[in-house]
């Protein structure tokens, strides 16, 4: 048994359905709590796998190597940057600068015990 419609009809009900598979998709993406959930199960907002220490300490090393890399000289932050940031080989490095590779890597070396010491303080 069919029933006819006007093609008003038919695309508002179209539209109804689309919007629904939409909302549907958004919530199998998304994975959304509903507060009845939250209400009942007040386990759900805390993350076990979270390691809160992990995180302050990870926190506070970053926060001296910022100290210990506003420390450093012009020539230093230069070595630094280039291959730690920009990430650029040793090899690299030398060419752009004109620097032989040898120096380049001594110098690395030697600013990462400086910075080594200063976060050790």
């Amino acid at each position: 048994m069919l029933l006819e419609v006007t093609p008003e009809q038919y695309k508002s009900l179209y539209r109804d359905l689309e919007r629904q598979r939409y909302l549907k998709n958004l919530d199998d993406y998304y994975n959304p709590i509903s507060l009845n959930e939250l209400k009942n199960d007040k386990s759900m907002l805390i993350k076990a796998n979270v390691d809160v220490f992990k995180i302050v300490e990870t926190g506070m090393l970053l926060e001296s190597l910022e100290n210990a890399l506003n420390q450093l000289n012009e020539q230093e932050m230069f070595i630094i940057n280039a291959l730690f940031f920009e990430q650029k080989t040793d090899t690299a490095l030398a060419r752009e600068t004109g620097i032989p590779r040898s120096t380049i890597t001594s110098r690395k070396i030697k600013i990462l015990k400086k910075l080594k010491s200063i976060i050790e303080k």
